[in-house]
């Protein structure tokens, strides 16, 4: 049977800078007279150290992936005219809340108005964001916040998701998962059980939020969780004796994404299966202009060199 290290499903190196002798540089990839390649880097330590042999015809892909930012979520609501007499009642609906179950639901009610005569559009988005900074006063965290734009007959109430918190291998700060429910009301015309507002859709009006793509927040805690698969394990066990981690991604700064996947066979394997394996690297980038990808594309093309392969850079 095949043996399945769990300790080499995947690695991962931190490329800060492809020069100055610094932690977090790349410094080259080798190709072997074997047919294998290795890539090199400066760890935390200041050591030269080596990924693990990659047998180059065992490669199964090699992708680039650009930098993308996080999107907070942003919802704008338009108000029909209001109709006196009827109350307005505006509720958050947050899915997997406290856990990653979808059945765990927080029902948070942004306020209600009762709508009087002379009222605009304008009057109702003035009372539920009042409403709203009184119901949400005694959350622990802040989740949203409520704006107004327009005014009077084309006032419009925006809702937008505000970014949670981040401690690196232990709390995410992921996008929340929540969407906006109309109370419905009688209309002018006595019929019933109708909505009074209007979600709006587009590109500019509404998004349904993205974590990001090589955000600060993101590669650090890659880099958390995947160390623990070269062996930092440990970290913390037996506090406050414990031996700090140095880790290399800079929260200053984003990170392209290089993941080279491939098989590789454990030495004690008696049996023909192959464990599949992935090394990624995390290659300082900017946020724009022509040098944006410049270490991620630099070690794309030395990995095109050493195995043949043809890799498309990140534009």
């Amino acid at each position: 049977m095949a043996v399945f290290s769990t300790n080499s499903v995947r690695q991962l190196f931190v490329a800060n800078t492809t020069s100055g002798g610094a932690a977090g540089q790349y410094v080259g990839t080798t190709k072997t007279v074997d047919g294998e390649m290795y890539l090199k880097f400066i760890n935390a330590n200041t050591q030269t150290v080596a990924t693990p042999l990659i047998p180059i015809s065992a490669i199964k892909s090699v992708k680039g992936i650009g930098y993308a930012p996080k999107v907070l979520k942003k919802d704008t609501i338009t108000f029909d005219t209001p109709v006196v007499g009827q109350t307005y009642t505006l509720r958050i609906v947050f899915r997997q809340w406290g856990s990653g179950s979808p059945e765990n639901q927080y029902f948070k009610n942004v306020g209600s108005y009762k709508a009087k005569t002379g009222d605009t559009q304008e009057n109702l988005v003035d009372a539920l964001i009042a409403s709203a900074a009184i119901n949400f006063a005694r959350e622990p965290i802040q989740e949203l916040t409520f704006t107004k734009t327009g005014a009077t007959t084309t006032a419009k109430l925006v809702i937008t998701e505000v970014a949670q918190p981040f401690v690196r291998g232990k709390q995410q700060g992921r996008p929340l998962n929540y969407y906006i429910q109309f109370v419905n009301i009688n209309d002018a015309s006595g019929n019933d059980n109708v909505a009074w507002g209007t979600l709006a859709v587009g590109s500019t009006n509404q998004n349904a939020g993205y974590a990001g793509q090589g955000t600060a927040n993101l590669a650090s805690d890659q880099e958390y969780f995947y160390l623990g698969e070269r062996g930092d394990k440990y970290r913390n066990t037996g506090f406050p004796y414990t031996f700090d981690t140095t880790y290399l991604v800079d929260t200053s700064k984003v990170y392209d994404t290089i993941d080279i996947a491939y098989t590789s066979k454990d030495p004690g394997a008696v049996g023909a299966e192959n464990d599949q394996r992935v090394l990624t690297i995390l290659a300082a980038a900017g946020t724009s202009g022509a040098v944006a990808h410049t270490i991620a594309n630099t070690i794309i093309g030395a990995i095109e060199t050493a195995t043949g392969l043809t890799i498309a850079d990140i534009a």
